[in-house]
């Protein structure tokens, strides 16, 4: 909205909601956000898109899921840097 493009939106298992994978999809964003464990197609309401994504995590597993999406790439780029910051500042 303010010129800044972003491609993919990396984001552990708290961000696996209705509403973030049906406003990524409206800002024309890659979800590379992990399901829970217990998700479930049959009773997902409001977010078609989370339910492609269920389907599409659940036929890979969870290995081949993170080697396509290089879902590990998210930790050093922002738990690395927290972790420094909170090692040098306390």
């Amino acid at each position: 909205m303010k010129g800044i493009s972003i491609s993919k939106f990396y984001g552990d298992g708290a961000f696996d909601s209705n509403e973030m994978f049906t406003s990524l999809d409206r800002l024309h964003i890659d979800p590379i956000i992990k399901i829970r464990k217990n998700a479930s197609t049959d009773h997902v309401r409001g977010s078609m898109h989370r339910r492609k994504a269920i389907r599409t995590y659940q036929d890979l597993g969870y290995k081949e899921w993170t080697e396509q999406n290089h879902y590990g790439m998210r930790w050093p780029a922002t738990e690395g840097i927290f972790s420094a910051v909170k090692r040098k500042f306390g």
